[in-house]
Order: structure tokens, then sequence, then C-alpha cells
């Protein structure tokens, strides 16, 4: 390949969106892209987390499945059927922001493979949803209502004369 030229790259086999997985790696920050680059590592599998956490994990002991029912901009939705506690992981990038609910109460997300997000799931079926809410945004509005009645004060105050 001659520099400067693009490439194209094929993924064989890629991963869905939304994956159940049953048994966690744990690893720091500074070995994580070691361990995800080691042959040994199946995604398809596996997740590698933070820390030392004992999720909990289990193997599947029935079929499972799982379909997203919406995938857009800062709104996911998704519906799974799991038999063993598994972690949900979603093909999305972990930003601040992201916020899960499960069977609509809130839920922990963690960081699975560096750059995903994952919500833990305990036998049953369950509605999984993502929203994103970045506190910019939240400030972002607070600013505009604010800077929004301050103009109508105003525009008011001028009629009024």
């Amino acid at each position: 390949m001659l520099a400067g030229q693009p490439a194209i790259y094929r993924l064989n086999q890629p991963l869905p969106p939304l994956r159940l997985i049953h048994e966690a790696v744990q690893g720091s920050a500074s070995s994580a892209w070691d361990m995800l680059a080691s042959p040994a590592f199946d995604p398809a599998r596996e997740a590698l987390v933070p820390g030392s956490q004992d999720l909990g994990l289990a193997a599947p002991i029935a079929p499972e499945w799982t379909q997203v029912q919406r995938w857009a901009a800062g709104d996911i939705l998704a519906e799974a059927q799991v038999s063993a506690p598994a972690l949900a992981v979603f093909s999305q990038i972990s930003y601040p922001g992201w916020q899960a609910r499960v069977d609509g109460r809130p839920a922990d997300l963690i960081p699975c493979d560096v750059l995903f997000l994952g919500v833990k799931l305990s036998p049953g079926r369950h509605t999984v949803q993502l929203t994103y809410r970045p506190v910019s945004f939240l400030v972002g509005t607070a600013i505009s209502l604010v800077c929004a009645a301050y103009i109508l004060m105003l525009a008011a105050r001028r009629e009024a004369a």
C-alpha cells in the first residue's frame, strides 16, 4: 500500500450492537489495550471491566436473546431474555452523561472493553433504556431559559414604559 492511499478493511465477524456476556475479565486502565489485543480475549464471549468488582455473572442455563427496539441519537431501547446473571454490552461509546434504566428503574452503567457501555441484568425478561443527558446540556438549557426570561422581562418593561 502506498503512503497516503486510502485503505479499506473488512471485519469478517462483527459483533452485534448489543450482546449478552457471562464472563467478565478484570483489568486496569494501563493493561486494558494489551488485554483487548490478546488473541486469548474473545469479545463475543467476555468483557473487560475495570477494577476488581465481582459482578456475579454466571453461565447461561437456557436460550437467551436480545432485541434492539430503537437506536437513535442519545436514546437506545432494547429487550433481553436472560437465563443467568449477565452483562448487556452495548456497542455505544461510553461517555459522561449516559444513564441507564432497567425495567424503568435506574441502573448502574459499567464500562466494558474500555469503550462501551454495559448494564448488569438478572435472570428474566428486561427492558433496558439508555439515554444521553450530559450535564452540559442541562446547564445550557438552564442558561437559555434564564436568558429567555430576562429578554421577556425587558420587553414587558419596554411595553409598560
